[in-house]
């Protein structure tokens, strides 16, 4: 148990963590496997990295109560390895303290409902152009 309550990843261990679930071949499913294979209803679980305990959240009410509450986040070495290749250099994830309020800030008032509306054209325009791109192709036989 890593909190109580929370469901635990089977095979977390505290020395490795979840090696046996990150030893495969894309990120992505590594991130399902211990996301969204064990969460419970909430879409919580918890799981060791390396020895460091992690909670993994699903919803965007846990996500903002947590930023809310804090801008600081540490993470380890392999995490970060890991996390650049799933979400990019430059993220939220590795963000802390003015740097992260400052984007963070910009972000929303980029999602904000109005500039959405106002952008719905622009980003309607570039779903369909990309829409056309992979048809085109699938059309040709290349994956």
């Amino acid at each position: 148990v890593i909190v109580d309550g929370i469901p635990v990843v089977p095979g977390s261990r505290w020395i490795f963590g979840n090696l046996e679930q990150l030893n495969v071949t894309d990120v992505t499913t590594a991130q399902r496997i211990i996301a969204f294979d064990h969460a419970n209803s909430e879409g919580v679980c918890s799981h060791w990295y390396a020895r460091t305990p992690r909670i993994t959240i699903l919803q965007p009410k846990h996500a903002r109560a947590v930023l809310h509450a804090s801008t600081y986040r540490v993470h380890p070495p392999l995490m970060k390895h890991h996390m650049r290749q799933f979400f990019g250099e430059r993220n939220f994830a590795f963000m802390n303290g003015k740097e992260w309020k400052f984007y963070r800030s910009a972000v929303h008032k980029a999602f904000n409902p109005a500039a959405l509306e106002a952008a719905q054209h622009c980003i309607e325009k570039v779903a369909c152009t990309l829409k056309g791109s992979l048809q085109r192709e699938i059309d040709q036989g290349n994956d």
